[in-house]
């Protein structure tokens, strides 16, 4: 906890986005009601991720997936536009971040990429229930 690495990975892991899009969200895009609302540049199309609002009944079981996600921003102490911005403040680029989490996969021994965990959140989806149409509401397809 504390480190831009765990942040990456585990804002990641929970929103199932590309990396693209990953270093362009932030505070501003939750809305009142604790949803994090984001038009995806690859598809055009929003994604809907629960941030602080009630889970859906087919997500209730990943509630500790999402407190991981917030302690690790939180642990960071950042208040910039961007959740997962430089030390500096600015966003992070696209390759940027893919990079550090290769990195960090290399350093654990892991051979995979961020790809990986947004395929993880889609998979995880299914298996707790959710629909094809409520996967891709979170996920932006």
């Amino acid at each position: 906890m504390g480190t831009s690495k765990r942040a990456a990975f585990e804002l990641l892991h929970w929103t199932g986005f590309r990396i693209g899009d990953a270093v362009m969200i932030g505070p501003g895009h939750v809305d009142r009601a604790g949803v994090l609302i984001y038009t995806q540049s690859k598809v055009k199309q929003p994604a809907f991720v629960p941030w602080t609002a009630r889970l859906p009944a087919y997500a209730e079981g990943y509630a500790g997936d999402r407190e991981a996600m917030h302690d690790a921003l939180a642990a960071l102490g950042s208040r910039h536009m961007t959740f997962l911005a430089t030390a500096a403040g600015a966003p992070r680029s696209e390759k940027g971040l893919g990079n550090m989490i290769r990195a960090a996969a290399a350093e654990a021994g892991i051979e995979k990429s961020a790809h990986g965990l947004r395929k993880t959140r889609g998979v995880a989806l299914a298996e707790a229930g959710a629909t094809t149409h409520q996967i891709a509401a979170w996920t932006g397809h």
